[in-house]
């Protein structure tokens, strides 16, 4: 049960990473921060390489940078482990990955007590860290990241790239144990596919817009909510009639799609 529940979050963190730039309601959110997994991952040579940049670099941007790098860094080990269903193997490795980056996203917030983004990435490296941590302290950690995630849309209530964050960490807890979230997960979905199809709407037109977002990231994280959504009420809540409405709104040719097909063919497993 555990390592579906491991890959089960994985699979909805990643596609949300490979996003270039974040976007807010007030603009582009840390444009000297490159968020782009392969350029974040290759900045730095080791973790060496990245504790030594922040010796003479100490602004909150800079403990971000390297935060991300040991998030991304422990996430791509993750993803190319537990995929191949052997999660125990460099579990050490990717816990000390995932304990560095909360150790520096604290750094950040050390600085910016308030920052949104730094609280929910705390709270998804939080995460991380719990499920590498054993089945006690995956709770301990959880429900702290549930915390940091509700503090973020408190401090930033109408930013749909936050709720957006939280639905994709919520949506995938184990229904029967926070069934509690329920009225959070809808009304963030809500909010943040509402702003992902009018994304995808500006990415069309707007040429300024495009050097900034990916168009097929934006419209395959769309895909990704609505899948997530569907799989929430098709297992969770035990409403398959809803779910087929979220189900049948992903496209033939997405990456979802495909997968899809694989769970409902039981090829897929999750908590």
């Amino acid at each position: 049960m555990k390592s579906r529940f491991i890959v089960s979050i994985l699979v909805v963190v990643c596609i949300l990473s490979l996003l270039n730039v974040s976007y807010s309601g007030e603009g582009l959110f840390l444009p000297k921060v490159e968020r782009n997994l392969s350029n974040i991952i290759l900045y730095f040579v080791s973790p060496k390489e990245a504790e030594n940049y922040v010796t003479s670099n100490r602004s909150e941007y800079d403990y971000f940078k390297v935060g991300m790098y040991f998030y991304y860094t422990g996430l791509s080990m993750f993803a190319r482990l537990t995929n191949r269903g052997d999660f125990f193997k460099g579990i050490d490795e990717r816990r000390y990955y995932f304990s560095k980056a909360v150790e520096y996203f604290q750094k950040c917030l050390q600085i910016q007590t308030n920052n949104p983004y730094f609280i929910s990435y705390l709270g998804l490296a939080k995460s991380l860290f719990g499920i590498h941590s054993g089945i006690i302290k995956a709770f301990q950690e959880n429900n702290e990241a549930i915390s940091l995630l509700n503090r973020a849309v408190e401090i930033d209530k109408n930013n749909p790239e936050i709720r957006s964050i939280r639905f994709l960490l919520f949506v995938n807890y184990p229904y029967r144990f926070f069934s509690n979230l329920r009225k959070v997960i809808e009304e963030d979905f809500d909010i943040s596919i509402r702003w992902l199809y009018s994304l995808e709407e500006y990415s069309k037109n707007d040429n300024i817009f495009k050097k900034f977002y990916d168009k097929e990231n934006i419209w395959e994280l769309k895909n990704q909510h609505l899948f997530s959504m569907g799989r929430y009420y098709y297992d969770g809540v035990g409403d398959k009639k809803k779910a087929q409405i979220y189900f049948d709104k992903i496209p033939k040719d997405s990456f979802w799609y495909t997968f899809l097909q694989n769970y409902l063919k039981g090829s897929v497993e999750f908590n």
